[in-house]
Formats: structure tokens, sequence, C-alpha cells
């Protein structure tokens, strides 16, 4: 009790707690390790502004704490009430919500709070004494409550990824025969949005005939009614990589069923083919979920704790909820005004979040050229995302320094148009890059591997129901076909190269409510 009498600890929690709650609220695509920079430099920078109000204040702590703590939670629900403000559905608050209204009630607010106390300080209405147990009191409770949610987060899926990687979901149906021949590497390539050729055809006007015929020279099937069983990354990933519909993989572990990325991340192939001896080689993206971070190979950037030249996705969201907001909206007007669409510039003009991801999705690119030469039978596992929001690259790979087509919200084109161009401009450069490493893998593969080319759902509205599918298999297609979706690639595999005995499952499209979805193209209506 005298601890929490005595001390300010309230200005702490209070600083640490904003950095906690986005943490709880975005554990299960964040790392533990993503929390470190935001945390040391939260610390840092509150207990800076302490000291310094603390020499203002005539070295009174107590009145630099709550000065401080004032300072703090404005700063740092900033970016929170903004949005709020914005996304509001009543039109008077969408317009408080502008950063020249918003900005000047912050500061009246700072200031009235900041008068009060200098008032007090005066003598005019003392503080009560018992006022920073009440805040301690209080700072702690809010503290706890992350603490314990992420806590409760990080025990509760410890415990089900190890019910998941011990438990093979379909090991009544498994019987994969052990042989003395060299085993087929398998390459799973995930293509963020990428959809199917029809689609992008009749919906955007893009003819993607070229790519489809490079892939076919190489001798790939291309499925050309394929369609994803589900038009979200985690449903989609999850059936292609356990052979099974959500509803059905669920019921198999009832109340104890882990949450959905699980199901990517510990999945029923990888566990399977683990067991022939396969090593998982991974690659760290920029979205957590489909990360394999227990992976016998994870490749991904070395980044270091201090330097900001990179963020990030979860110290891009941080800033974003704080008021280093301002600075980087009016950042990014000053630059669509001056900017031409089609210029392109280096990364070293772009934001720091934005650079870690054109920077991973050139690292992935370039080191799958060099996975080939890892020994061994591998199960290589890669989550492409460069037709996915951001829409930065150019065809040529160069960054497109328009902010038109990366700064709406949640990181996506402003408008239609801009999403639509930055979506083909990023799968024009996407398709050049793929060829080189398809054609590697192929030239420097003995025996000739197993690829696994699909999108994990389409670009939007109805052709979000529609993704590139595409196989390479040395023995042949004898059992592929059109309409194939993910659900079906590996139990077809399986049963052609290690002796399963899965049988098809039928295929369907569902959307966000679970709602099948039929056909809509006409090249593809029964």
């Amino acid at each position: 009790m005298k601890l929490l009498q005595r001390g300010p600890w309230f200005y702490f929690c209070f600083s640490i707690y904003p950095l906690l709650a986005l943490w709880a609220v975005n554990a299960p695509n964040t790392y533990p390790s993503a929390i470190l920079r935001p945390f040391l430099l939260t610390l840092a920078g509150t207990l800076l502004l302490f000291f310094l109000l603390y020499l203002i204040g005539h070295r009174h702590i107590l009145w630099a704490a709550l000065i401080g703590t004032i300072i703090v939670m404005l700063f740092f629900s900033y970016g929170h009430i903004y949005d709020l403000l914005r996304h509001s559905n009543e039109a008077i608050f969408r317009v408080v919500g502008r950063h020249r209204i918003l900005i000047p009630i912050y500061g009246g607010a700072a200031l009235t709070g900041i008068g009060i106390l200098a008032r007090s300080g005066k003598g005019h209405k003392p503080l009560p004494e018992q006022l920073p147990l009440y805040l301690n009191s209080i700072a702690v409770l809010l503290v706890l409550l992350p603490t314990l949610q992420l806590g409760y987060f990080y025990l509760s899926s410890a415990y089900k990824h190890r019910q998941l990687s011990h438990t093979p979901v379909l090991s009544e149906t498994l019987q994969i025969a052990h042989t003395d021949q060299q085993l087929p590497d398998v390459y799973v390539f995930i293509l963020d949005g990428y959809a199917r050729a029809d689609a992008l055809q009749q919906d955007l006007a893009f003819d993607n005939s070229g790519f489809l015929r490079d892939l076919k020279d190489m001798g790939f099937y291309i499925a050309d009614c394929s369609r994803p069983n589900y038009v979200y990354t985690m449903g989609s990933v999850a059936a292609l990589l356990n052979m099974e519909y959500i509803p059905e993989l669920k019921e198999k572990y009832g109340n104890t069923s882990p949450a959905l990325w699980s199901f990517a991340q510990y999945s029923e192939v990888r566990r399977l083919l683990t067991s022939l001896g396969y090593k998982t080689v991974a690659f760290r993206t920029s979205y957590a979920r489909t990360e394999i971070l227990d992976a016998d190979i994870l490749l991904g950037l070395d980044q270091p704790v201090l330097g900001l030249q990179m963020l990030s996705p979860f110290e891009s969201l941080y800033l974003k909820t704080t008021a280093f907001r301002v600075l980087s909206d009016f950042a990014y007007k000053a630059q669509l005004s001056a900017a031409s669409a089609q210029a392109p510039t280096e990364t070293g003009d772009l934001p720091p979040d934005f650079v870690y991801h054109v920077t991973l999705q050139h690292f992935v690119l370039d080191r799958l050229l060099e996975v080939p030469d890892i020994k061994g039978p591998k199960f290589v596992f890669a989550h492409i995302l460069v037709t996915h929001p951001p829409y930065i690259f150019a065809p040529d790979g160069s960054i497109l320094n328009d902010p038109g087509y990366y700064m709406g919200d949640n990181a996506d084109a402003v408008n239609d148009e801009y999403r639509r161009q930055g979506y083909i401009y990023g799968m024009e450069y996407l398709n050049s890059r793929l060829i080189p490493v398809l054609r590697n893998i192929l030239e420097h593969s003995e025996p000739a591997p197993i690829i696994v080319l699909q999108g994990d759902h389409g670009f939007r509205d109805s052709n979000r129901h529609t993704i590139l599918n595409a196989y390479y298999l040395p023995k042949g297609y004898g059992n592929l076909y059109s309409s194939i979706t993910p659900v079906n690639s590996f139990r077809i595999i399986f049963n052609d190269y290690f002796g399963g005995n899965y049988p098809l499952l039928a295929d369907i499209s569902y959307d966000n409510d679970g709602n099948a979805v039929p056909e809509t193209y006409p090249a593809c209506l029964p």
C-alpha cells in the first residue's frame, strides 16, 4: 500500500498501457519481438519527458507525473480518436475528425489540464493527499488487464499448438508408404489476391495470357476455373494445408480447437511431410499469421533494434494511433500534391513502414532463387504479398511515388482507379519475378519437384471468388481438373506421390458469412 501511495507509478503505467493494449488486440498477428523496439523508445521518451517536467516544476515529482500523464494520454489517444471521428456515421463527427480542428481541441485540453495543475501548485486548491494512491491503483489495474489477456493468449496458444503438432487430423486415411527413392521437394507459393485469368480480363481488362503461357511452356497445369474455398487468407490457406473445410477441421478438435491461424502454421500437410523426413523452409512476411515460426529454416530480414529506417507492421500501426499520425498524414498529402502517378523513386523516399514491406517482398523473391541449393527433401512455403495493399510496385519493380496508390485506409489506394492500376502493376512485376524463380527451381531440382502456385483469393467483388491455381506435378496431370479448389490439391498430391487414399471433397467457395457462392464467369459456368 505504501508503494502505491508514494511513487508516481501511474505516470509510467499510463505511458505503457497503450502499447500493451494494442499488442493484446493484435497478438495473433504480432511477434513478441516486435514489441521490444517500441517499448524501449516509449520508455525512453516518457523518462525524458518526466525528467524535463521535473526540472521545470522545481523538482516536484507529483506535479511532473501529473502533467506528464496529461501529455501522454493526449499523445497516445490522438490517432484512436482521429480514426473514430473520421469513420463516424454522423457528419458532424467527421467534420471534427480533421487535423486542423482536432489539433486545437487537443491543444486546448492540454493547456486546460496543465493550467489547473499549475494553479494547485501555487496553493489555490492543493491536490488531495490520496491522489497518488487512487491513480496508482487505477493505472496498475489498467496495465494488468492487457497483461493477463496476453498471458492467457500465449499460454493457450502454446497448449493448442502442442496439441495440434502431436495429433494428425486425418490419420485414419493416412497410408503414406516410406520408400528408399529420393523424395521430391514440395513448394507451395501463396500469391495474395491473385485472381483468375478470365476474371482479370473481364473485370480489369488485363490480359494475363502471357504469364500463363510461360507456365504451360515449363510444364505447369493451369486449373482455368479454380476458385478459393474461402475469400480470406487464413481460411483459404487452412483449407489448402489441412485438406479439410474449416467446420469439419474445427469439429475434430471440439472445444479445444486452435485458432484458425494455427491450422496454417501447424498444418496436416506439413506434419505428414515431416513424418517422411522433409525439412520445412519458410519465410517471414508482413502477415504474421501465415509464418511458420518453428520451421527448420526460417528466412527473413534482420532488423536493428533501434534503427528507424524500417518499421514492422505493428510499429507502423502503433505510431498511427499516436499524435505522430499528424506528421505522417501531412507528409503523405504533401507528397501526393507533388507526385506524378507513374514516376518511380527509391525506397529512401518512402515512409519507414512501407520500406519494410517493399524490402521484404524483394527479399523473398531473391532468396527463393537460392532455396533449391538446400540439401535434402524440403517443404517450402512462401506467402508473397506483392499483389496485396499497399500497391507500391511499378511493373519493373521500382517504387510508385504517388501516395494515391497506398495512402487510403489500411494502406489501400485512395480510389478504385488507383487500386485497379496498382494491382495490375503489382501483378506485372510479380509475373516477371516468378518465371525466373520457377525455372531455376525446375533446373536445379533432382528429382523433379512438386509445385503448387495458388492465389489465396481474388482481387475484389465477384472476382474475389476466383484464383490462379497452377500445378507442376512430374508424374502428369491425369487426376487434376479445371475446377479444382485448394482443399483437394494435396489430397491428389498425397494420393499420387505418397501412397495416400484420400477421397476428393466437393469443390465449394464460401463467402465471409459461410454461404456457398456459385460460379458466375461465363467460361466456367456448368
